[in-house]
């Protein structure tokens, strides 16, 4: 099983981060790794609410100096045994990390160059 973690300074406060990301349905407009999104319960937001993509990623979010600071850590496998981990060691991880180095990009700049 592969494993990584990523993080990014946002120049935005942490209240204005977590309302991005609770909006679970305009996903699509700050993560490059979507193309669109849309809920798909009546409750837009907090527990109970549903959007039709899952990312299947873990994300934490710390109050710093100048902002927020957003971790994704996601864990993964792969199948096929050996050749998944060599696999995972000479593409598929790095490929990885930098779509989620996209996702995060793309939330600050959705956050830092947008009035939100």
């Amino acid at each position: 099983m592969g494993a990584f973690t990523r993080s990014i300074r946002i120049g935005r406060p942490i209240d204005e981060v977590w309302s991005v990301l609770a909006d679970i349905g305009s996903i699509a407009d700050w993560n490059p790794g979507v193309i669109a999104s849309r809920t798909t319960s009546g409750q837009v937001e907090g527990e109970g609410a549903r959007r039709f993509c899952d990312l299947g990623r873990r994300m934490h979010l710390d109050e710093v100096d100048d902002g927020t600071e957003v971790t994704v850590s996601p864990d993964y496998s792969l199948r096929f045994g050996p050749v998944g981990r060599i696999m995972d060691a000479v593409m598929v991880g790095r490929t990885y990390s930098r779509g989620m180095e996209g996702l995060l990009d793309g939330l600050r700049r959705h956050l830092e160059e947008t009035d939100t």
